[in-house]
């Protein structure tokens, strides 16, 4: 008579093994590209967001707000587009106004998941600039009566599909496309 056994053999527990890293290393490269295309996504919302907020301010306290990205890096800065806020000394921005009106919002912020501005709209501007805060691109201008200064597009990258990012000069209106690849 043959007696139950109670366990596994080391033979059956390293085969188990070696189908589980089998798999796991034939899936790693989609849900890497998966999770970079959830990234970039996400960086896409973000801008789109940031893009709301300075045209909702302009319009709120009618002055024209700047936004505008370190070429190359994830930074950007949302401010209104006076001297005070572009040149060395930004200050912070919270202090209540004189009139007893909201301070104007000033934001320095970067991209999520890693992702940088990869290209500028086509004649965008370099704003004036000191060593205490680096080399600002002009993007793009939201004006008090929610339009823009120029119609605008950036396309964010990550090795993926590109998301195109573009905002409509006499609307403001902000709309995000996933491009195929090889199209711009």
């Amino acid at each position: 008579m043959c007696a139950r056994r109670s366990g596994f053999t080391l033979m059956e527990l390293l085969l188990v093994m070696l189908i589980i890293v089998m798999v796991t290393v034939l899936a790693f490269p989609s849900l890497e590209a998966m999770y970079a295309g959830v990234k970039l996504q996400a960086a896409a919302d973000h801008l789109v967001t940031q893009f709301a907020t300075a045209r909702g301010h302009a319009i709120d306290e009618q002055r024209v707000y700047r936004f505008a990205i370190e070429p190359g890096t994830a930074k950007y800065r949302l401010a209104p587009d006076e001297p005070e806020f572009w040149g060395g000394d930004t200050g912070n921005g919270n202090q209540q106004q004189d009139d007893g009106t909201a301070p104007p919002v000033v934001i320095e912020g970067s991209l999520p998941g890693g992702i940088n501005f990869d290209q500028l709209a086509p004649g965008a501007q370099i704003a004036a600039s000191s060593p205490d805060n680096g080399s600002w691109a002009t993007i793009v201008l939201f004006k008090p009566n929610g339009a823009c200064s120029d119609d605008t597009t950036i396309t964010l990258s990550n090795g993926g599909a590109p998301i195109r990012v573009s905002v409509r000069s006499l609307t403001g209106t902000v709309s995000m496309k996933t491009l195929k690849p090889g199209e711009n």
